[in-house]
């Protein structure tokens, strides 16, 4: 069977977690792939101004982000597919999520959005400083959120050193109060927060009926608990080393780790033996 589209995540499984580059090495060689007419596609918990700043050398045509909230066609600037929350409930969420003293940003057309003072400890912390310089921040999200009428794509709760509750409690409250809503986690630290109809299998179906592609088409990147959905599509998996257990039940392949470029060395050996067939 001919490949026509690689879905893949990219934290931890093409780029190390929250670098704002990938290596020329993997733009390089995702760009061969879609110079073979192979579709490239990010499905990501990432928004889409968030993708790595040099990915578009690769010329990506079409994107799933932020677990599945909005499916692009970048050529045609079209939303194949959106699952936004609404903005009087996202404004509820951020609600509460103050109220249990949990930072937390979120997700929205222009980028990642926080309130000033998270984003202010943010930079205490070496491991979110990345993360914390591309924040878009106001003193009020809450009520900035709200006041525009502006959707939210995902929300993400940060457990850090000094949170005073565990991640497990969290989720037992949003799910209890918002039943509209799903979670998910894509590291140790953070909660991912969702409408239902968003989630990163959706995406790539929706896609793939959109380009006509059926799932046995389809090769599927991914290295953690949030890429289950996608993995369990029926697809032909791949998961570098470092992921999860739980995905790696789902995998055809184990490549060599991201922070060896696994995945994009064994997609590029696999389409080379593939075209000699």
């Amino acid at each position: 069977m001919k490949f026509k589209l690689i879905s893949t995540d990219i934290d931890d499984t093409l780029v190390p977690f929250g670098r704002p580059f990938a290596d020329d090495y993997v733009v390089q060689k995702l760009r061969e792939l879609q110079q073979k007419g192979i579709y490239v596609v990010p499905n990501t918990g990432r928004g889409i101004h968030n993708l790595p700043k040099n990915i578009s050398k690769a010329n990506i045509q079409y994107a799933i982000c932020a677990n599945g909230s909005k499916v692009y066609d970048l050529q045609k600037e079209k939303v194949i597919y959106d699952a936004s929350i609404d903005y009087k409930l996202a404004a509820s969420i951020f609600k509460e999520l103050k109220e249990l003293k949990v930072p937390f940003f979120c997700f929205a057309e222009k980028g990642a959005y926080a309130d000033t003072y998270i984003r202010d400890h943010l930079l205490n912390y070496a491991l979110h400083k990345d993360l914390a310089d591309m924040l878009i921040t106001y003193d009020n999200l809450m009520e900035t959120f709200y006041d525009n009428q502006m959707p939210v794509q995902k929300i993400i709760a940060i457990f850090l050193e000094d949170t005073p509750i565990k991640r497990e409690q969290v989720v037992t409250i949003i799910k209890e109060k918002f039943p509209s809503i799903a979670t998910c986690h894509s590291n140790t630290f953070n909660l991912e927060i969702n409408n239902k109809k968003a989630n990163k299998q959706v995406g790539l179906k929706t896609l793939c009926d959109y380009l006509n592609i059926d799932l046995s088409e389809v090769i599927v990147c991914g290295d953690n608990d949030n890429d289950i959905p996608v993995l369990s599509m029926g697809c032909f998996n791949l998961v570098p080393e470092n992921g999860t257990d739980n995905a790696k039940k789902y995998a055809n392949v184990i490549t060599e780790s991201c922070e060896n470029n696994g995945i994009v060395k064994y997609l590029h050996q696999l389409l080379k033996e593939e075209s000699h067939q």
